[in-house]
């Protein structure tokens, strides 16, 4: 599976991590798949609901809101595809919490972020069999 994104996409990630910083943020990936190929629509922001003084190294997004968008998109030929979050003063790639909270069929959208802004984003999903995360390509488009 490819990830498909726009500059615009990636621009948004990069400017929700600065953002949060020294927080993580969070939202959602709204697209749909098309055979190997994964196009997102559009992100939805969400606020961090983890516990404050968690907030630092590691995200949760509300469950309530995640059910209000998923109705929201019935319908609409659109589905929640996957998540994204950043990962301050860490790299891009998933941490023990991502991979003990993580959902099969998702993409995983992690942004490295420090004090001087957004680094290395990546994508992963989480293998059926082996129960790890495995790197998924990244396309970025006009």
């Amino acid at each position: 599976m490819t990830l498909f994104l726009t500059h615009a996409h990636v621009d948004q990630i990069h400017h929700e991590a600065r953002g949060a910083y020294p927080q993580e943020c969070c939202g959602v990936i709204v697209g749909r798949d098309t055979a190997n190929r994964r196009v997102v629509d559009h992100l939805l922001p969400l606020p961090n609901v983890a516990p404050p003084h968690e907030r630092t190294r590691r995200f949760e997004i509300d469950p309530l809101s995640l059910m209000k968008i998923e109705r929201a998109l019935d319908g609409t030929g659109l589905s929640v595809v996957g998540f994204y979050h950043s990962h301050p003063d860490h790299p891009a790639v998933p941490s023990e919490t991502d991979l003990r909270e993580a959902w099969l069929v998702y993409s995983y959208v992690i942004v490295s972020a420090s004090r001087a802004g957004p680094g290395e984003l990546s994508s992963f999903v989480l293998d059926e069999t082996s129960k790890q995360f495995v790197l998924e390509g990244v396309e970025v488009t006009q």
